[in-house]
């Protein structure tokens, strides 16, 4: 297992750094550069829950969500990470306009 491999790793350097974090990855449902509109806060908490669990179960100090354009999608892993008792932290994703892809107007929501 990935996180296994990671903790071998970070063992050999525990005398010399105070404090070793090891991370999962959380990535969009679907595409990240496209927008799911079938996508609600409380479908993606259930989706992301999934992931986190798994996450969670495997001993991991945190978890980075990325790339999420979708404020809903954002939302329910928030909620699903707090529920579960993950740390997490969340990148959104703007397009060149500066927006996510679930923001109305110009860049996002419809376009």
């Amino acid at each position: 297992m990935a996180i296994d491999f990671l903790r071998e790793v970070a063992d050999s350097y525990r005398g010399q750094i105070t404090r070793l974090l090891i991370g999962g990855i959380l990535g969009p449902r679907g595409d990240a550069y496209g927008l799911n509109r079938d996508l609600t806060a409380q479908s993606a908490e259930d989706y992301h829950a999934v992931q986190l669990e798994t996450l969670k179960a495997t001993g991991v100090d945190f978890v980075c969500a990325l790339t999420f354009n979708n404020v809903p999608e954002a939302i329910g892993a928030a909620r699903a990470a707090a529920r579960i008792g993950v740390p997490q932290s969340i990148s959104l994703a703007p397009d060149a306009s500066g927006r996510l892809k679930s923001e109305p107007g110009p860049g996002g929501g419809d376009q």
